[in-house]
C-alpha cells in the first residue's frame, strides 16, 4: 500500500511560518528589521509611478541572503522562488533581479545594508568557528574514547594474569 499521493491536489500551507524550525535565522532577520524605527524608512518613500516593495521587505531578504553568503541578485531572485525561508519573510513577493540590486545602490540602503553585512559576517565567522570546535570536540572524545578503551585493556591484561597465578596458588 502506498501513502496517498495526487499531484492534481493543492496541499501549500497558508502560512508559511509553520515550515520553518523554531530558531531559523529567518526569524532573528525579520525580528531585526522590525526594530528598524518607521522615520529611518523615509527616504524610500515614493509618491509616484508603481507602488514600491515595502523598504523592510527588501531588507529582510537581502539580510537573509547575505546570511547565507548569497550575494548575486539573481541568485537571491532564485531564492524567492525556491527558498521557504525567503517566500516567508517577502510574503510570496517576488521582486526582480533589477529590483533587487536597484534597492541595493540606494544611498539609504546602501548604508542600512552594509552595516548589517557587517553583522552577519560576524556571526557566520562565529557559525563557522562554532561548527569547527564542534568538530574538534568530538575527534577529542573519539580520541578519549580510544584511550580509555587501552587503559582498561592495558590494566584488565596484568589482572588476569595475578588473578590467574592467585588460582594456581591456592589450588
Amino acid at each position: 500500500m502506498f501513502k496517498d499521493y495526487n499531484m492534481n491536489q493543492l496541499i501549500l500551507p497558508l502560512n508559511l511560518e509553520v515550515k520553518l524550525q523554531e530558531n531559523d535565522i529567518a526569524f532573528h532577520v525579520h525580528n531585526l528589521v522590525e526594530c528598524i524605527p518607521p522615520e529611518a524608512l523615509e527616504p524610500f518613500l515614493r509618491n509616484e509611478g508603481c507602488p514600491a516593495y515595502h523598504p523592510r521587505m527588501m531588507l529582510k531578504i537581502i539580510l537573509c541572503a547575505y546570511s547565507q553568503s548569497v550575494f548575486s541578485g539573481r541568485k537571491i531572485e532564485a531564492l524567492l522562488k525556491d527558498s521557504i525561508r525567503m517566500m516567508w519573510l517577502s510574503q510570496g513577493y517576488e521582486p526582480s533581479y533589477r529590483t533587487i540590486n536597484r534597492f541595493r545602490v540606494h544611498p539609504e540602503a546602501i548604508e542600512t545594508v552594509s552595516y548589517f553585512k557587517e553583522v552577519f559576517d560576524n556571526v557566520n565567522f562565529l557559525s563557522e568557528q562554532l561548527t569547527a570546535n564542534k568538530k574538534e570536540r568530538k575527534k577529542l572524545e573519539l580520541m578519549r574514547e580510544e584511550w580509555l578503551a587501552n587503559i582498561s585493556h592495558d590494566i584488565k591484561t596484568p589482572l588476569a594474569s595475578i588473578q590467574g597465578f592467585a588460582e594456581l596458588i591456592k589450588d
